[in-house]
């Protein structure tokens, strides 16, 4: 069961080179160049749980998964295109054996492409993508601001933030530079004191001491 999930997105994702194969007079061309860049695909693949989640989407930001380093990055795209451009001269060599580049050299730059890909995409993988997913989700969450004060006048929320600060504490001040007609300063629109949701418990101690 666990094979059958890769090899649809492989066949899937091998698809796109129809559009390109197509214009080929020769089918048996484009049914080689399909079964090429089907084991590409294969390869990136196969037990790679993180490329069937992440690789086969149409948003951008997915494309790259999120633990990528630049390093990761750029191995990637380095694969991708060793995968494309080894796809570009095997037609080339099925339409002109002699156009220059031998066979033997041809596949295998393919090959190492797709094995390149997935390396990138692995490298720094979490063993866990299904927890990494809910850690990240609940970073995200706990670096949200919320407000753990709220002042009248600038200066009363600048002693506040001082003291957090000195407690390791990143601290945001919002309100102090309203005009007075826009109720900066005063009951209606105080001067408020934020924190990150996760130095919250932290920094009402602090503030209440």
């Amino acid at each position: 069961m666990k094979l059958i999930r890769p090899i649809i997105n492989a066949a899937a994702y091998s698809l796109l080179i129809a559009l390109w194969t197509v214009v080929s007079s020769d089918w048996k061309i484009s049914l080689l160049l399909w079964g090429v860049f089907f084991i590409e695909c294969l390869i990136l693949f196969v037990g790679n749980d993180h490329a069937n989640k992440y690789f086969w989407t149409w948003d951008f930001n997915y494309l790259f998964p999120k633990w990528s380093k630049t390093g990761d990055v750029w191995i990637i795209v380095l694969g991708i295109i060793l995968m494309s451009t080894g796809l570009v001269m095997f037609r080339m060599y099925l339409e002109d054996p002699d156009f220059g580049v031998p066979l033997y050299l041809i596949i295998p730059q393919g090959l190492v492409g797709a094995f390149l890909a997935r390396y990138g995409y692995l490298k720094n993988a979490p063993k866990d993508p299904i927890a990494y997913e809910e850690a990240k989700k609940k970073e995200e969450y706990d670096d949200t601001y919320v407000v753990v004060a709220e002042v009248k006048d600038g200066s009363s929320a600048h002693i506040i933030k001082d003291h957090l600060e000195a407690n390791g504490i990143n601290v945001l001040i919002y309100g102090e530079s309203l005009p007075d007609y826009l109720g900066g300063g005063n009951d209606m629109m105080p001067v408020r004191v934020l924190v990150r949701r996760k130095d919250k418990e932290k920094a009402e101690t602090i503030i209440n001491e």
